[in-house]
């Protein structure tokens, strides 16, 4: 028991240590802008970096997002089960983005699980970000139903992922030095989110190619209930 609690405090430790770095990237990179502004007479340099700040306060709000999602769900061990229509999940996950030049698709295609419906939009939410950030022009999210499970497929048609990182990008904090930049690939939480809360409904994610599109296929399949 106490190795537990010495192993759990080690972690939380080590989870605060991760968090602060991250949070302070960002508020360097405001702290700098706002200096350089201080010493500039140039409107144009203004614009600049308005939009510099704004990037980063964006980004540093997904952060804060991800890092208190994390911690309620560490801090919780059940899940409220009650059905759940995945398409009208994944429509709203996918009205919840920003407006962009990568085309999201949505295809047709039904499925219902039983969970908590806000968390799962959470988690495709994050998926679709996710494949957004790495697309060259187009995301595609399709759901369907097989053998009793629910079957969701977030593809893109990016650069992909390589075979020896497809488990490693689930870790907390971790980045693929090539398509998951810190520009592009956020602090390298918001896929251990996804696979915390798929794990909490007793559901599985992997990586795999995207058949049609080309590049990165996150595929979800959870245990699949009778539509209401």
């Amino acid at each position: 028991m106490l190795d537990r609690i010495e192993a759990g405090s080690e972690r939380q430790r080590q989870f605060v240590a991760d968090a602060s770095h991250e949070l302070r990237s960002p508020l360097s990179t405001i702290k700098a802008a706002a200096e350089v502004a201080q010493a500039s007479e140039d409107p144009a340099r203004f614009g600049q970096l308005a939009g510099e700040v704004g990037a980063e306060a964006d980004r540093m709000e997904v952060l804060i997002s991800d890092l208190l999602d994390l911690a309620r769900l560490d801090e919780t061990t059940g899940v409220r089960m009650e059905p759940v229509d995945l398409r009208s999940v994944c429509r709203a996950a996918v009205g919840r983005l920003p407006a962009g030049d990568i085309a999201i698709e949505l295809a047709p295609g039904d499925a219902t699980v039983s969970g908590d419906a806000e968390q799962l939009e959470r988690a495709i939410f994050n998926l679709v970000l996710n494949a957004r950030q790495h697309a060259t022009r187009q995301v595609r999210v399709s759901l369907s139903s097989s053998g009793g499970r629910a079957v969701l497929d977030v593809d893109d048609d990016g650069p992909g992922i390589p075979a020896e990182d497809r488990e490693r990008i689930f870790e907390r904090f971790v980045r693929l030095d090539s398509s998951r930049a810190r520009q592009t690939g956020g602090a390298g939480i918001s896929l251990s989110l996804v696979r915390l809360i798929v794990d909490r409904h007793q559901g599985t994610i992997e990586v795999g190619e995207a058949p049609e599109l080309g590049g990165a296929r996150f595929r979800v399949e959870l245990p699949a209930v009778a539509a209401s």
